[in-house]
């Protein structure tokens, strides 16, 4: 990684293995989400209550959205942005 002389040279020698570190604990992360994700959707026991999406942290939400968006790929729903903050479904 040969992009930033300028910031290894005045700033931070070791960038790049920050960078390659960083992207490492980034994707542990995802992962962790996706999982929580995936379990959040699966869960049917009725024996606990399960939180609603909006309790859920926002990295999951986003997962939980990812995950069902690409199981509907050839539905007619999109997922629009809105400038509110906030996804919305439409049907195209």
């Amino acid at each position: 990684m040969n992009c930033c002389p300028l910031l290894k040279s005045h700033y931070q020698p070791a960038l790049s293995k920050v960078v390659l570190r960083l992207m490492e604990i980034v994707g542990e992360e995802a992962q962790l989400a996706k999982g929580l994700a995936e379990g959040w959707l699966q869960d049917t026991s009725p024996s606990r209550p399960k939180k609603s999406f909006s309790q859920l942290p926002v990295a999951v939400q986003r997962h939980c959205l990812r995950i069902q968006l690409l199981g509907r790929r050839n539905s007619r729903q999109i997922l629009t942005s809105s400038k509110n903050s906030g996804l919305t479904l439409t049907k195209a």
